[in-house]
């Protein structure tokens, strides 16, 4: 193999954007199913699962997973160097970093998305349209005003990697039924670009050395703006 990118499902549509029309015959992707974050233990279980199955081909892995919640933390890599953004989530990774993320107006009140969130296994307004069959519209309303109540606004990342104009119509479909106004934000693919083609400098690029633990203190956020935990 060479090489492998270790990526989330939820980055679909910008990791097939950063590969298209790229040769290198010595890459290869795995995907981890998108429906693992809201429970960083079985994510961090996927994720062994996969580094454990790489054999000795395998001289370098690139995953495009940052901190997600603590669920690198722990995990033990083989006799491959691996490399991910320093980054708290997918969020920061498409928005450039921590600090163009918090740097967006209003970021504190808004929901994130893009089509790879609103097409995952789980998703908050498949959630709600179940809630909504199940408990009726007055007890929906209650949950997800407890849920979302401080949020203003719904966040469409703009990575061109998807037809912006039609997912808008979907978004702006989410935003008014979960009561959130619509914005559309500058995103991009340049962090996954960066990861496939280095360099790696430390300030932006968690590097782990071949069989090792990665530890929590290799994600040292310190001089980063961290943003607001986003649900």
């Amino acid at each position: 193999m060479g090489r492998v990118l270790l990526a989330c499902k939820t980055l679909e549509a910008e990791v097939c954007s950063v590969l298209d029309g790229r040769t290198e015959s010595d890459l290869t992707v795995e995907w981890v199913s998108s429906g693992l974050h809201d429970t960083p233990s079985l994510l961090r279980d996927d994720l062994q699962h996969c580094l454990d199955a790489f054999d000795d081909s395998v001289e370098r892995v690139f995953m495009t997973f940052g901190w997600c919640g603590g669920s690198v933390v722990g995990l033990e890599t083989r006799g491959f160097t691996t490399i991910m953004p320093r980054v708290d989530d997918c969020i920061s990774l498409l928005s450039g970093s921590m600090e163009a993320r918090a740097a967006f107006e209003d970021a504190k009140v808004t929901y994130f998305l893009t089509p790879g969130w609103l097409d995952g296994e789980t998703n908050i307004y498949q959630e709600y349209l179940y809630s909504l069959g199940k408990y009726g519209q007055d007890m929906t309303h209650e949950i997800y005003q407890s849920i979302l109540g401080h949020y203003q606004y719904l966040g469409m990342l703009e990575t061109g990697a998807y037809d912006v104009d039609a997912f808008a119509q979907r978004a702006e479909t989410v935003a008014d039924t979960l009561g959130l106004a619509l914005k559309r934000l500058p995103a991009s693919t340049r962090y996954l670009h960066e990861l496939l083609d280095g360099p790696w400098p430390a300030n932006r690029f968690v590097t782990v050395p071949p069989n090792s633990t990665i530890e929590a203190g290799w994600f040292d956020f310190s001089g980063q703006t961290m943003p607001a935990r986003i649900a």
